[in-house]
């Protein structure tokens, strides 16, 4: 059956004889006609050596034959039955029609009976692209090969096959083929089975198999009484064979027991020893042959020797291991130790810095402490980098799971970084996309060291051009968000070689990179270790001279805040719906940023690339279509913000619209300048989305009278609601230097500070007066911070509630949960900057949890 489908499949793929049955008729001379005849003989004249083949017959749909077989006269056909084998060939579900016994078509053909293959020829139609019938193959098979190839096969058994119309194609009694099986065809109901049956006076077992490929049908019919006689005759070889074997299982098993049972019984009790502890390391087992069991023998020795050894390297091992364990909590002692000795004078250099960035200086002067600033940032990050890198590589790396603004920690994240910016005159931008939900829980701290190392990065090497942070959703569920942050930048970008070692330690993209904008290579490793160990991934698309774009994918779970939506809405109650509101800025970035957080409240927007177009623009549009606001980039080419506002407030038809000028590049004395030209705003530079919306719905609530009084920016929207800062705070620290340096810090908050120098002082302060809050260094002589909170929580009267906050300079993994557990109420490392304490102080004095740290 094989070969025959294997000739038609060869058959049927010849293009050749597609392409004659395709064009068959087609104005062809009779020439043309005895060409093909010839061509597509010799072609099947070369699979006519399939034993048993009769004849291979084409027959195009126009009514030519092409024939190669047992006959030359191939001009009497039986042209009804050829037109029916087609039909069938057509509409049969397979694609060969194994038609079964039948007259051969070809009427001069000495085999008048012959088996019967068909295939219906079809090629697809170059205009429809469908398959269309173009000709019939027919393959007729030798009966009398047939019926002696299974007469030659099979000898005990009578068997029987019947065609796909129950026509018998082989039979013992070949002149009952291509004849109706009779009364056997009752109990052909399925497709396969058994039943018995009395042929010709003899019961008979039939069992039977129909083809799902071409539907026919093998049966094997077998005398029951052959099978009792095969069975009887078993079940007598079956007893004698079973005497015969027991006698020698008996003989074998007692040469077996002597030489194989008694020393596998000694191993056994030996493994027995070995496993109670019992064991003798010197023991050796004498091995007396030299077969499987001397071998065993010989291997047991060789295992407890190799045992005795692996005694000795696992005592000498866990031996290592406690000295390693000891050299590791030295090593860890010596970190911490040297953490809190280098943040405690780093500590007195920042907090003196800041203060003096805050004194009327020189030029010179102000120029050699920004240097100091600079590098004493760049060595605390280094001290930082180290530190993490030694939790890393000791496994103490620790994730938290606490509550956190996820908005504005990417927009703080942001605007760290805007001075450094504007110093190399790029663009640094934020977008956070409609569906970013506030308030998440996750790691707020390892997040934002992340994210400060990958913009730092990007505007560390980008001279021209812009940096884009882009935060949006990829997935959400009710209980957690799959966020994608983007940090892309137009800088000198990495090449296919860097890229592969960009987050290994120590590695930058050359030497030539580290020398020219320094650092330490710790930071991505660092980085996308912190990503894995939140479950998220870290990649970087990058060509060289073409930017960079660092894309990191995380889950977080979603989280409340309390009274933080509320403060996060517009403060003015007014709608922004359909206000309508240009965006004049030549950066495209900044330009769809503000168009989509605008667009999100229900306004209008109208946006421009220079002043010259805005100015086109507005003078084009009716009095109604005018803006009511319109926010304008201080620096654009052609025409500054300050140029565009003085053209459209010298124009009578424009004196109703407010503006507000938005820099990257903000002075002292911009904002009395802004104010002096007209404007009703202004804002700096990364621009935070509700800073945004704030400053639009205050600068559009303002009356007419007070657009040129009131100058609306990012600080009279927060003075509007900053808390009072009539509050008593107690310091405890026992450093001179930083008591004075603290102490200034607090007071130049606006804060009432009193002083205690160690925690028995601070013990005894807290029993006779109430503080807002408590400050307490945790390292002191007399009683350390923990003890002396402790106290305090539980027995002073007046501050037991008191939100109490470690400030120390201990950094290393478990200082922060042995504080919290000490009773404090948060913890901040020292060095401490005026922003971070300002930060901590208006955070907990209103009430919140510090989450964000």
């Amino acid at each position: 059956m094989e070969e025959v489908e294997g000739l038609i499949a060869n058959l049927s793929s010849i293009e050749d004889i597609k392409d004659v049955l395709t064009n068959d008729g087609n104005g062809t001379s009779d020439f043309e006609r005895l060409a093909r005849q010839a061509k597509i003989g010799y072609l099947l004249s070369s699979y006519t050596n399939l034993k048993g083949l009769i004849s291979i017959d084409i027959y195009s749909l126009k009514g030519e034959h092409y024939h190669v077989g047992d006959t030359l006269d191939v001009q009497q056909i039986n042209v009804e039955a050829k037109e029916n084998l087609y039909n069938e060939a057509l509409n049969s579900g397979n694609s060969i029609l194994w038609e079964g016994v039948e007259d051969n078509i070809n009427l001069k053909s000495k085999n008048k009976k012959v088996i019967v293959i068909a295939k219906v020829l079809k090629r697809i139609d170059p205009n429809t692209f469908t398959e269309k019938p173009i000709g019939l193959l027919i393959i007729n098979y030798d009966i009398d090969v047939f019926y002696n190839h299974f007469t030659s096969t099979y000898k005990d058994t009578e068997y029987m096959i019947l065609d796909s119309k129950n026509r018998i194609a082989y039979h013992p009694d070949k002149t009952k083929i291509g004849s109706n099986p009779g009364e056997l065809l009752k109990n052909l109901k399925s497709n396969s089975g058994s039943f018995n049956t009395n042929v010709e006076g003899e019961n008979k077992l039939v069992l039977f198999d129909k083809s799902n490929k071409n539907s026919w049908t093998i049966l094997a019919l077998i005398s029951e009484k052959g099978i009792s006689d095969k069975v009887k005759n078993i079940g007598n070889d079956t007893i004698l064979f079973l005497i015969v074997a027991f006698f020698f299982v008996f003989i074998f098993a007692l040469v077996i027991s002597k030489k194989i049972v008694r020393p596998i019984k000694r191993i056994t009790n030996s493994f027995k020893e070995i496993q109670k502890g019992t064991i003798n390391f010197e023991t050796r087992l004498q091995a007396t042959s030299n077969d499987e069991i001397g071998e065993l023998c010989k291997w047991f020795n060789e295992f407890i020797q190799g045992l005795e050894l692996k005694r000795k390297t696992e005592l000498e091992l866990r031996e290592a291991k406690e000295a390693a364990e000891t050299a590791n909590i030295a090593k860890s002692q010596f970190l911490a130790n040297m953490s809190h000795e280098i943040r405690t004078p780093m500590n007195g250099i920042i907090g003196y810095i800041e203060l003096l960035s805050d004194m009327r200086l020189e030029r010179e002067q102000a120029g050699y402490l920004a240097e100091v600033k600079a590098s004493t940032d760049a060595l605390l990050l280094l001290i930082n980098e180290i530190l993490d890198y030694s939790k890393i590589e000791a496994g103490m790396l620790l994730i938290e799971n606490i509550p956190f603004n996820l908005h504005s920690l990417v927009e703080e994240a942001v605007s760290l970084f805007s001075p450094k910016a504007q110093g190399k005159g790029i663009e640094i931008v934020s977008y956070i996309a409609t569906g970013v939900p506030r308030g998440v829980q996750g790691d707020p701290g390892r997040l934002r060291q992340v994210l400060n190392n990958l913009i730092g990065n990007a505007v560390k090497f980008t001279d021209k051009g812009e940096v884009a942070v882009n935060v949006r959703v990829l997935k959400e569920s009710i209980e957690k968000v799959l966020l994608e942050i983007e940090i892309q930048d137009t800088g000198i970008g990495i090449s296919e070689e860097d890229k592969r070692k960009l987050f290994q330690v120590f590695m930058q993209g050359d030497a030539s990179t580290t020398r020219k904008y320094e650092g330490t290579g710790l930071g991505l490793a660092i980085s996308k270790k912190i990503i894995e160990l939140i479950g998220g991934t870290i990649e970087v698309v990058s060509q060289l001279d073409k930017g960079s774009q660092f894309i990191i994918t995380f889950e977080l779970e979603k989280g409340q805040l309390k009274d933080e939506e509320q403060k996060l809405k517009p403060h003015k109650p007014n709608s922004l719906n359909k206000l309508i509101v240009m965006i004049v800025d030549d950066n495209e970035s900044t330009r769809m940023i503000f168009r989509e957080y605008l667009g999100e409240t229900g306004c209008k927007i109208i946006s421009s690339k220079n002043g010259l177009e805005g100015l086109e623009i507005l003078k084009g549009l009716t009095s109604a279509s005018l803006p009511q606001i319109i926010l304008v980039d201080y620096m654009m080419p052609g025409m500054s913000g300050y140029e565009f506002g003085k053209q459209l407030l010298s124009d009578e038809r424009f004196k109703d619209i407010r503006l507000i000028l938005i820099t990257s590049a903000a002075q002292k004395g911009d904002a009395k300048l802004v104010q002096t030209l007209g404007f009703s705003g202004y804002l700096s530079k990364p621009v935070r989305k509700m800073e945004l919306i704030n400053i639009i719905s205050s600068v559009a609530a303002l009356e007419p009278q007070e657009t040129m009084e009131n100058l609306v920016t990012r600080h009279s929207i927060i003075e509007e609601h900053r808390p009072s800062t009539n509050i008593n705070i107690l310091l405890v620290e026992d450093m001179l230097a930083n008591q004075r340096l603290e102490m200034l810090m607090l007071k130049k908050l606006g804060y009432s500070v009193e002083l205690a120098i160690n925690g028995e002082q601070a013990v005894k302060i807290c029993n006779d007066k109430k503080y807002g809050l408590i400050l307490m260094d945790c390292q002191m002589p007399v009683m350390d911070g923990y003890e002396a909170t402790d106290q305090i929580k539980k027995t002073s009267s007046l501050n037991k509630n008191t939100i109490i906050i470690a400030m120390t300079a201990h950094a290393m993994e478990g200082d922060r949960e042995k504080c919290i557990a000490a009773g404090m109420d948060d913890y901040i490392s020292k060095p401490v900057t005026m922003a971070l304490l300002e930060k901590v102080l208006e955070k907990y004095l209103n009430g919140e949890r510090l989450d964000t740290l």
